[in-house]
């Protein structure tokens, strides 16, 4: 399938990080999860609405950031059992069924996910109830008692000489992706 997307690109990639191409799943379970021209991915309310982020905060999850680098981790994960389930619901089922299928299945355990930048942190709380082991960096902005509920939250200027340091120290390092959502 041909679909483009905004990407945007940095000239230089820090030593140790390699870019990563969207795999063709991407776009099966793209078109699977998300609604086409809203951005939005059904099935996480309970995660991003009421009391984890506050009522009507997880709106934000509605943008297109966080779906995409949600759809991204699942298409990159070796767990076969995400396009297995995508493939005999995706043509009877919601996106909401969808979803709530790959929550019992927890697809994303075993993967280790950084998200540099986060923000109200909604693809880590999405990616989290799918078994992500989510770590969030971000620095002093007004998200922070949200943050501070997260496991895996650091909050630091990446900008500081020191900041990979403490984030190795912090995390022990070594992530299966690593992903920040630039507007």
């Amino acid at each position: 399938m041909s679909e483009s997307l905004n990407i945007k690109t940095q000239e230089s990639i820090a030593p140790g990080l390699e870019p990563v191409k969207i795999p063709d799943s991407f776009f099966t379970i793209r078109l699977a999860l998300m609604d086409p021209g809203v951005g939005h991915i059904d099935g996480f309310d309970d995660v991003l609405f009421g009391e984890a982020l506050g009522k009507g905060a997880g709106g934000y999850f509605n943008t297109f950031g966080p779906p995409i680098q949600l759809v991204f981790a699942l298409s990159i994960v070796p767990n076969p059992s995400v396009m297995n389930l995508i493939g005999e619901k995706a043509k009877s089922s919601s996106q909401r069924e969808i979803v709530q299928g790959l929550r019992e299945i927890r697809p994303l355990s075993g993967m280790k996910i950084l998200d540099l930048g986060c923000g109200l942190p909604t693809f880590a709380l999405a990616a989290g109830t799918l078994g992500a082991e989510m770590y969030t960096v971000d620095h002093g902005d007004k998200f922070h008692a949200i943050k501070a509920k997260l496991t895996g939250h650091t909050d630091i200027d990446l900008n500081d000489a020191n900041a990979l340091r403490v984030l190795q120290d912090v995390t022990g390092g070594e992530f299966d992706l690593v992903t920040e959502n630039i507007n």
